[in-house]
Order: C-alpha cells, then sequence, then structure tokens
C-alpha cells in the first residue's frame, strides 16, 4: 500500500522515471553507472580527434617512454618529472592531451562526446 502511494503521488506531481533518470517539474537527476574513459584515451591525433588509430597511439605512446598496456599511464606517474616529458614528447608527435570534462564518459553512450577513444 506504501507502494502504491508513493507511486501515485510522484504521478500527481509530474515526475516520472525513465532510463535511469528522475524527472520532475524542475529538474533531471540521473543516477547511471559512468564508465570513465582511461588515461590515454585523452591523446587524440589532432587531424582525427575521436578516431585516433589506437595501434599507433600505442606505439606512440612506447616511443615516449610508457609501458605498452599501461593505458591508465602508470608507468608515466611514478617517476618523479617524468610526466611532463611525456607530455611533450606526445605533443610533438601530433597529439592534443585533452581534459576528461572535455571527452565525458565511455559508458553511456550519452555521455560520450565523441573527442576520445579506446
Amino acid at each position: 500500500m506504501k507502494k502504491f502511494f508513493m507511486i501515485s503521488l510522484l504521478f500527481l506531481h509530474g515526475c516520472y522515471w525513465h532510463n535511469g533518470c528522475l524527472y520532475t517539474a524542475q529538474m533531471v537527476n540521473c543516477y547511471m553507472d559512468k564508465v570513465p574513459f582511461s588515461s590515454i584515451a585523452y591523446y587524440q591525433k589532432t587531424d582525427s580527434i575521436g578516431r585516433t588509430d589506437i595501434n599507433q597511439r600505442w606505439r606512440d605512446v612506447e616511443l615516449c617512454g610508457a609501458k605498452y598496456g599501461d593505458s591508465n599511464l602508470w608507468s608515466v606517474i611514478k617517476p618523479q618529472n617524468f610526466r611532463n616529458e611525456f607530455r611533450i614528447c606526445m605533443e610533438s608527435k601530433g597529439y592534443h592531451i585533452f581534459d576528461s570534462s572535455e571527452c565525458g564518459v565511455k559508458e553511456p553512450k550519452g555521455l560520450n562526446k565523441g573527442i576520445c577513444n579506446e
């Protein structure tokens, strides 16, 4: 009975739940599990943003000193001051480094801005 009362109360106030979001009269609140991009995805070739060749990116990452398969770039973060050298090396190879807020998230697709790829 309590559930029926709560559901009817929500409908009377114009609220409803759809695709993980609660829609109310004045705002939308979404409660979804979000899957972020790995750190490597933020490095995008300037001439192919959002569709950077991932195999070429891995070759360039290795040439700049990171370990193959280290998608979160821990091999770059751990050594002191190596992070800046890695960034400069990747930029010299034609990559632009995006911020996580510019890329959105990998999942759900509706929050993926199409800038980063893995």
